[in-house]
């Protein structure tokens, strides 16, 4: 392999890791921005953090915050 070549290859490396910092510098931006501007509160992410740590320790995602299963109302 010659240094061009290797020379091109950290070239493509640096534009793809500048290319990952922007999209989640971006996007992390967009996401924090939406979750201010909706007033989200603890409640509503405590619904789905607890049906996906129930999820994850496969246990039955019944979720005691709502009384009700997680995929109750989408899959009745």
């Amino acid at each position: 392999m010659g240094a061009d070549t290797r020379r091109r290859f950290d070239g493509v490396a640096v534009s793809v890791a500048l290319a990952a910092v922007g999209f989640f510098g971006v996007f992390g931006y967009l996401m924090v921005t939406q979750y201010r501007r909706f007033s989200i509160n603890a409640f509503d992410l405590a619904i789905f953090d607890q049906g996906l740590w129930l999820l994850s320790h496969l246990k039955e995602p019944f979720v005691t915050v709502r009384g009700l299963h997680l995929f109750a109302d989408h899959s009745s």
